[in-house]
């Protein structure tokens, strides 16, 4: 099966980027050792980036055309996630199963992903709609009474860092890109708080579930624990999944075994955090010789770990 990595970089690599490039060396490799082959689509700018520590040559495919021609393309400080839709409209084209698997995330067993759905998410995920940064406001913030009507919005959000796309494809890519392309041109301009911090989420992880269950896709989701949005990333202690981690066999292996950093790369300055991702990556791409291969990134994100300690 392939999977794709889809990334469009607007900013400056930073003191810790090299933990990112490290987390997707294994997303990379991982993914290439269990589940096929992995193909980037990517701006010009991040592909220098990665060639630096020679992730660009493990890539079976890489692109740095297609989202150029995106549309809204100077919207993507709300609507970053528009460029993944944007990608798998072009995808759907030629594959009708795939996987789309954020660069931050790693897959170290295979058979993990296939929840025997249409459709697959990495998890749920669970919302307050009184918490001040809720990151999931209001559908009428985004669409019509008409078009909200249209939907059920019950339907628990779904975190999109693995989203395994088996059945009928092209009709919900179809639908879900023709949706999420009027809602980005009708609040390209809306720059408030809550749109700013929340926009890109909505035409992701609220808007497809809800779409492929409209189109009566079956849902699965690969980890069986849900996460609490309203859960501050700094007091996650366990207590942000609900049944917490380990609650049973399955919820131990996918937790052993898919690792996200997620918020975390906002938190590398932080010593705990920042070695605790570092060691976890370093881990799983033991296997891989990454010392003698890689050992520019290698060298780089080890001074990073070791600086403070």
């Amino acid at each position: 099966m392939n999977g794709y990595h889809i990334y469009y970089q607007t900013k400056d690599d930073d003191e810790y980027s090299q933990i990112n490039y490290l987390a997707q060396l294994s997303s990379i490799l991982n993914w290439k050792e269990h589940y096929g082959q992995i193909k980037l689509y990517c701006n010009k700018r991040f592909l220098d980036s990665i060639s630096k520590y020679g992730l660009d040559k493990e890539y079976d495919f890489i692109d740095t055309e297609l989202l150029e021609t995106m549309p809204f393309k100077e919207s993507q400080g709300i609507f970053w996630s528009f460029g993944k839709i944007y990608v798998a409209n072009e995808i759907v084209k030629t594959d009708t199963e795939f996987c789309i698997l954020d660069t931050d995330l790693w897959i170290q067993e295979p058979g993990l992903i296939d929840t025997g759905s249409d459709l697959s998410f990495y998890h749920r995920e669970a919302f307050d709609i009184n918490y001040k940064l809720n990151l999931y406001p209001d559908p009428a913030t985004w669409m019509d009474k008409k078009e909200l009507s249209e939907y059920d919005w019950n339907i628990y959000p779904m975190n999109c860092a693995i989203i395994y796309f088996k059945n009928r494809s092209k009709e919900l890519i179809n639908t879900w890109y023709s949706l999420a392309l009027k809602i980005v041109s009708d609040n390209q301009n809306n720059m408030s708080e809550e749109n700013l911090r929340a926009g890109t989420i909505f035409i992701e992880q609220r808007l497809l579930p809800v779409i492929a269950t409209k189109l009566g896709l079956s849902i699965g989701y690969i980890s069986p624990n849900i996460y609490l949005t309203w859960v501050s990333y700094t007091e996650s202690d366990g207590r942000e999944w609900r049944p917490q981690i380990g609650h049973n066999e399955h919820s131990l292996n996918i937790a052993a075994n898919i690792k996200h950093v997620w918020g975390a790369k906002n938190y590398y300055d932080i010593e705990w955090i920042r070695n605790l991702i570092i060691g976890m990556a370093i881990l799983s791409l033991t296997p891989y010789n990454i010392v003698n291969k890689f050992n520019k990134l290698y060298t780089e994100v080890i001074e990073l770990y070791t600086e403070k300690i």
